[in-house]
């Protein structure tokens, strides 16, 4: 079977279809015996507060974490409902509650997976670069590989919720020194290739380095570029590519998507380029058809524009962030 410009990868696809069924399925029966909890997701956007600045503790019946910063107090309390478990994320100063909001799972620093960060990470550390100190809370929203949100918190003379950074998949993703940064950097992953064209294992995601800037969190981008490849390197690789995959039949494997997006993301886009038409066979279809859908997948990125300005050689965030 040839790789018509109507068709993606079918067989691949075919059986990634059954395993979505089959999770879909598992995760049916498991919230059915209250083994999860069902959520909503919001995409690129900030998740709204569930619970009431004035909520009353009382019904919490355990108070899992706790830690203090001169007039602060961060606290995680606990209830266990017969249907699923609730946790309660809360912000005080002098006892008032600046901050309440009810979730799946809530880490004051970094989650489990990512605990040895911490350090970096105490409570009332000036993590930005600007002057004030910040509180980090982690969430997982529940659910088979998804979601994790790391939230940052200014607790200086007035209180804010600074950002919230959308980790996708990621459990960890986590905050560094860098000796050319001011404050700390962000290490995470871009997943808006999850399950394009291929199950979510063998989906490629594009590592990202963040740091604060202009008011957000966006791309290193001095820290993301790496030189570029030579055109030998790349010949070698696209003609590894063509003898591992079964091209004509079922078209191009993640390892072609997942080695250009390696390449953009560190900005060498005219070199993602260069090895995606070397590396497609003369005889394969679709190749003008591939190329399209993977940059509108692309554009769909959070980072895109970004990602752009990186391979653009444009600045990021200027001399922002920048020690």
């Amino acid at each position: 079977m040839k790789y018509p410009a109507t068709a993606k990868r079918r067989p691949i696809l075919h059986k990634c279809l059954i395993c979505v069924a089959l999770v879909v399925c598992i995760l049916g029966i498991l919230s059915a015996i209250g083994l999860i909890r069902p959520r909503t997701f919001f995409v690129g956007s900030t998740p709204p507060e569930h619970a009431k600045p004035d909520r009353d503790t009382s019904e919490f019946s355990k108070l899992l974490s706790e830690q203090s910063y001169q007039r602060y107090k961060v606290s995680i309390y606990g209830l266990d409902r017969n249907d699923f478990p609730v946790i309660l994320l809360q912000i005080t100063r002098d006892g008032k509650v600046l901050h309440s909001q009810e979730g799946y799972k809530f880490y004051i620093g970094h989650n489990e997976s990512a605990e040895e960060y911490n350090r970096f990470v105490p409570i009332g550390k000036d993590i930005t670069g600007k002057g004030i100190p910040n509180l980090v809370v982690s969430e997982w929203t529940g659910g088979a590989h998804c979601c994790s949100n790391t939230i940052v918190f200014e607790l200086g003379q007035n209180f804010q919720k600074l950002a919230i950074i959308d980790s996708g998949h990621s459990d960890t993703s986590h905050f560094e020194k860098n000796s050319g940064t001011a404050g700390l950097v962000f290490k995470t992953y871009d997943f808006i290739f999850a399950n394009w064209n291929t199950c979510f294992a063998d989906s490629p995601a594009p590592k990202l380095t963040l740091r604060y800037c202009d008011g957000e969190y966006r791309i290193a981008d001095d820290l993301m570029r790496k030189p570029a490849p030579s055109k030998d390197m790349l010949q070698r690789l696209a003609t590894h590519m063509r003898k591992k995959s079964t091209w004509i039949e079922e078209g191009p494997s993640p390892p072609l998507w997942s080695a250009m997006l390696d390449l953009i993301y560190s900005g060498n886009a005219k070199s993602a380029w260069l090895l995606f038409d070397m590396a497609w066979p003369k005889k394969a279809e679709g190749k003008d058809v591939f190329l399209k859908e993977f940059r509108e997948q692309l554009a769909l990125s959070a980072y895109a524009d970004q990602i752009t300005m990186l391979n653009d050689g444009i600045p990021v965030c200027g001399d922002s962030g920048h020690k």
